[in-house]
């Protein structure tokens, strides 16, 4: 248990990002959510859910001056006050980059501080030498960090960034949300920001394949993004108009009627030009939890949780003649379609509960808690 009084920090960017939903699952679940929130923007303070909130804008004129001066961090000095007044014993950063943000002054308080990494920032950001170096000075810092794939905490160290203590912890699914339903087989569903790695315009190429010899397919495509508009211009282009269906942001309510109904699940996660890269996509493990068929892409951890034909079907990325093959096969073929897709809802039962997996991460923090100094210095 969490020492009476205490609290955990969740670091992060955007509290309001919609896609995140990880983020505000950590708010919620961890220590029966003992939470306190530092970010750098809160567009919607219900996300918050009632809790104490320290925002901090990124980099700022305000910031560079005072380190130029030399009159340390306003931020640090912020925090200080703010870790005190709330007893925090435990801070997670969300992201690598929030992550750089926090790490020193965590050291100074001795306060133990883990570090996720989801994607981007252990993919394209590592481009960029002085985040890296950044990040090399954090990894001699905190107390671990958390990888939501394998493949990142490779990606990782391939840049010379590793730490002793590495756990890889996905962000799991609400199986209790997530639930096998009778499906819609006609039905084929995406989840996604519109964004060049989650590569929608393939998707709708591939469905556009399989919808001329299906024509009583139809695909709903959630998400907002920059690709929108080269989206909803493809789907006239193809005729598309009345079978694909591009029904923006929602919440996870809505998402979750529509995974449970949904027959087939479509995502084509690629590496984008700029080498950013998926870790392990949330929607499709909700897809697997709501007994979904899934195919996807041979890419980043996908791998780790859709084995090929045992518990969905992958193709290599950019092939969008094996991408409509496969939901051709989904789609024609319900022994195979209904076959995976329990033995894909058993695997998330069993493997990516948000449960179980929290549990994993309290663990790992109450240990670092009780191997460090008090929760901080005075």
């Amino acid at each position: 248990m969490l020492p009476e009084g205490m609290t955990v920090c969740i670091a992060t960017g955007n509290l309001s990002q919609r896609s995140e939903t990880f983020v505000r699952a950590h708010l919620d679940r961890l220590f029966a959510g003992r939470s306190v929130v530092v970010a750098r923007q809160v567009t919607d303070e219900g996300q918050a859910g009632g809790r104490p909130v320290m925002l901090h804008p990124h980099r700022t004129l305000l910031r560079r001056f005072a380190a130029a001066v030399g009159a340390g961090n306003p931020l640090h000095r912020r925090f200080r006050r703010f870790a005190a007044r709330h007893r925090v014993g435990f801070i997670l950063a969300e992201f690598g980059w929030v992550g750089t943000d926090l790490h020193q002054v965590a050291w100074e308080l001795g306060i133990p501080m883990f570090c996720y990494f989801r994607g981007s920032d252990a993919s394209r950001d590592l481009s960029d030498e002085r985040y890296r170096a950044r990040l090399a000075r954090m990894f001699g810092t905190i107390d671990g960090i958390v990888t939501v794939a394998a493949s990142l905490r490779d990606n990782l160290g391939a840049h010379g960034l590793t730490h002793p203590r590495s756990l890889v912890i996905p962000s799991g699914v609400d199986v209790q949300r997530f639930v096998a339903a009778p499906k819609d087989p006609d039905l084929v569903l995406s989840v996604g920001r519109l964004v060049p790695r989650k590569s929608p315009l393939t998707t709708i190429e591939a469905f556009a394949v399989a919808a001329r010899r299906q024509p009583h397919l139809r695909l709903e495509i959630i998400g907002e993004g920059e690709l929108e508009g080269a989206c909803r211009q493809r789907i006239a282009e193809l005729g598309l108009g009345q079978r694909v269906h591009l029904l923006g942001g929602r919440d996870h309510d809505f998402i979750a009627g529509r995974m449970s109904a949904a027959a087939i699940y479509m995502q084509h996660s690629v590496t984008a030009t700029d080498g950013d890269s998926e870790g392990v996509p949330t929607a499709i493990q909700e897809a697997m939890a709501a007994g979904t068929a899934v195919v996807s892409t041979l890419h980043a951890g996908i791998p780790e949780i859709i084995e090929h034909e045992q518990t969905g079907l992958l193709v290599k990325e950019h092939d969008t003649d094996a991408y409509a093959a496969g939901l051709l096969q989904l789609a024609t073929n319900a022994t195979l379609r209904e076959r995976l897709a329990s033995a894909a809802h058993r695997f998330a039962v069993a493997e990516l509960d948000v449960v179980k997996l929290h549990a994993r991460l309290e663990r790992a923090i109450l240990e670092s808690i009780a191997q460090r100094r008090p929760a901080f210095r005075t």
